[in-house]
């Protein structure tokens, strides 16, 4: 039987039987139930939302009480300070305990002093008046009974809801109440993220301004759920008591919205913080968990099973050590072995074709093999048994040349180094000194032309100045731009052309020493000749000396016009030769 016809027979037998199990337990869902424990799940985390908040405003309250305690604030309440402001909280200090505003109250309630703070803008603010209006005479923020007093809560503003404490500052030489430390922080958004991240919920923030715009949430709390209570306050046990009543609302099949409701330290309703639950639980519930955790666990277990066990004996297994056995050649890249699968199946006609595929790959990996040795052959022959210097270097991203990464044998021969020296320099370090600024001309000819040729001046590892002709080529190199210097070592060059600078030097300082000769030959001469004539008593030696004077005066002729065909030599060596 084939794979497929397994596969099918298998699918088949397992939709059958949860067909069957599902519609026996189709109605053993209560989802009641999971309504109820829903339910108290969301009402438990409405109060982890409303302690995160509690924990701030208590925080805040701690923070309050130690400043109130100081003997600097006391003294500056009770007149003894001869400051005049209070001037131990500056901005620094209200960023770090995250406090906008500080007010410092007398026993009167009169502000003595205030300072006010915003993160965002990170500079100081003005209290706002809106919250001195809650300070004064008679008022809770500036009221305490005693020294173990204290008030925390929230204030409704137009800027926003506030988080305030207040304590009792105590007379220094007594535990009677002089004024009061009042320190608040805005209930804003960011401080809502907090609360969010810390409960690892969505927290939203319902102000009345909401309320007044949306009617529906008015009809959230009844009249019966209010009480005049304060949100938070403390019990006989001096314990932090909060009265935040809670409200759970469906909105839909997916979701489930939770109110509390928060007062101000009035006992006013000031705002309601609302965060949105999933109804993972009725949704799971909708969906036959039960269903699935019983059933399907039960028989949907015994069918599955089976399933991997006949699966596991006439396929599973034999895909495993095939693919262990492909993974085993591709490890050790030996296309020489082959695959052996018993039966007359897919498995084994895969393994088959696999086999196939590795004797190609082995023929072709043959092939390769020879064709790189060969390529590579011709290569280190081409690239080393030539007598010039053939260096490779890439280029850097500003344009600069990087360093070399091929150099042949007779580039490390004639400048001294090793190989894996040259391949850890860069054509600068070869430069002689004053050949570097001709470069930057050199480089941006190359690179618009994609060729240079150039002389400029190596020097070698021991120091040696060797001149080189050099013919640089842009090329493309592993898909990177590069650069092949062919350079040619002109040191022989430019000796023959000394050489015969110097030999045309030669030539033309005989040439004018010759042109004397004859003027120095041809006048005494002439005057040998002239005295001859005048004494012609001996005829016979006259004539000889005549015959003499002749012979010699036929060689200073030669000479000049040996002369003549110098200067015609001379001139085309100059044309030629191009010697000055």
């Amino acid at each position: 039987m084939k794979i497929y016809q397994i596969t099918g027979v298998i699918i088949l037998a397992t939709l059958l039987g949860l067909l069957i199990i599902l519609y026996a337990a189709s109605t053993s869902i209560l989802l009641g139930g999971f309504a109820r424990i829903e339910e108290e799940i969301a009402v438990q985390d409405c109060d982890r939302m409303v302690c995160a908040l509690v924990d701030d405003i208590t925080m805040l309250d701690a923070v309050v009480y130690e400043w109130a305690s100081r003997d600097e604030t006391r003294a500056y309440v009770s007149g003894y300070s001869s400051m005049g402001g209070f001037s131990h909280l500056n901005d620094r200090i209200l960023e770090r305990l995250g406090i906008n505003v500080v007010l410092v109250v007398s026993g009167g309630g009169r502000i003595l002093d205030s300072r006010g703070y915003d993160f965002g803008e990170g500079a100081s603010i003005e209290v706002p008046e809106s919250l001195k209006g809650h300070i004064g005479p008679g008022l809770p923020l500036s009221t305490h009974e005693g020294p173990d007093s204290t008030l925390t809560g929230i204030v409704m503003l137009p800027q926003g809801p506030m988080l305030v404490a207040s304590r009792p500052v105590l007379a220094p030489v007594s535990d009677e109440v002089a004024g009061s430390f009042v320190m608040g922080r805005f209930f804003d958004d960011a401080e809502v993220t907090r609360i969010s991240t810390m409960v690892s919920l969505p927290v939203e923030l319902i102000t009345t301004e909401v309320v007044l715009a949306h009617p529906e949430y008015d009809t959230i709390f009844r009249q019966s759920d209010l009480t005049s209570r304060p949100f938070i306050g403390r019990n006989e046990d001096d314990l932090v008591a909060v009265d935040a009543p809670v409200k759970i609302q469906p909105l839909g099949e997916k979701h489930l919205a939770g109110y509390s409701l928060v007062k101000d330290i009035y006992g006013s309703p000031a705002l309601m913080m609302r965060t949105t639950l999933p109804r993972d639980i009725y949704t799971q519930g909708k969906v036959s968990t039960f269903y699935f955790l019983v059933f399907l666990l039960g028989g949907g277990l015994i069918i599955m099973v089976l399933i991997i066990l006949t699966l596991e004996r006439s396929v599973l297994s034999r895909l495993s050590f095939l693919s262990a056995r492909v993974h085993a050649i591709g490890s050790r890249k030996d296309f020489s072995d082959r695959l052996s699968v018993d039966g007359d199946d897919e498995v084994s006609t895969l393994a088959s074709a696999i086999n196939g595929m590795l004797a190609e790959l082995e023929s072709t990996q043959l092939a390769l093999h020879d064709r790189l040795y060969a390529t590579e052959e011709r290569y280190r022959v081409f690239f080393n048994t030539g007598t010039d210097a053939l260096l490779v270097h890439g280029i850097r991203r500003d344009g600069t040349p990087g360093t070399f990464i091929e150099a042949n044998e007779a580039a490390c021969g004639q400048l001294g180094y090793f190989r894996h020296e040259m391949l850890r320099i860069t054509p600068f370090e070869l430069l002689a000194a004053g050949e570097e600024e001709k470069y930057p001309r050199i480089m941006r000819d190359l690179l618009d032309h994609e060729h240079s040729l150039y002389e400029t001046v190596y020097t070698s590892y021991d120091g040696a100045l060797i001149p080189m002709e050099v013919n640089a080529h842009l090329f493309e190199h592993m898909g990177d731009a590069a650069v092949l210097l062919v350079a040619r070592n002109i040191s022989e060059r430019r000796e023959t052309e000394r050489l015969k600078f110097e030999a045309f030097k030669q030539i033309e300082k005989n040439m004018e020493q010759f042109a004397i000769l004859n003027d120095h030959l041809r006048n005494p001469l002439q005057v040998i000749v002239g005295l001859t004539l005048l004494h012609l008593e001996d005829e016979q030696m006259a004539e000889n000396i005549l015959e003499q004077a002749g012979i010699i005066n036929n060689i200073v002729h030669q000479l000049d016009r040996g002369w003549i065909e110098s200067e015609k030599i001379r001139d085309w060596l100059r044309k030629y030769y191009e010697f000055d």
